[in-house]
């Protein structure tokens, strides 16, 4: 399958690993979990371009490890799974990712995995978003 989507890089190994602040509100309108223990997961912005930058923001269990993967639910395309990282103590996690400028338009989708090595589960979450030449 191609890939259109990279991790943005954040310390020079081509991904953005950063937990996100948790002390803010996280928008739970598209959550939605799968799994042995909750995961939310929201895309912003709602639109994005081919080639633009989007941010996959996570609220689940803290420590789990966590992969994602972009999906374009139009056109039957998914990128490969990128192992990010773990989540903060609060359980939050940010994934920033850039699309490819060949990235097909249409309905779109992160998809998120967790795993909890220690308890043996896992959970996995979508959020959608549109790619748009004109967003």
């Amino acid at each position: 399958m191609t890939s259109h989507a990279t991790s943005s890089p954040a310390d020079g190994d081509g991904a953005s690993h950063r937990p996100t602040d948790t002390s803010a509100p996280l928008d739970l309108r598209t959550a939605g979990s799968g799994g042995d223990f909750a995961i939310d997961i929201v895309v912003h912005p709602a639109c994005i371009p081919p080639g633009g930058t989007g941010q996959a923001r996570v609220k689940t269990k803290p420590g789990v490890g966590l992969a994602f993967m972009v999906a374009y639910t139009d056109s039957d395309v998914a990128g490969p799974w990128t192992i990010e990282g773990t989540s903060d103590p609060a359980g939050g996690y940010a994934w920033t990712f850039v699309l490819g400028l060949d990235a097909p338009e249409g309905s779109a989708e992160v998809l998120v995995g967790a795993t909890d090595w220690e308890a043996g589960d896992g959970a996995t979450g979508r959020s959608p978003f549109r790619v748009a030449r004109a967003c």
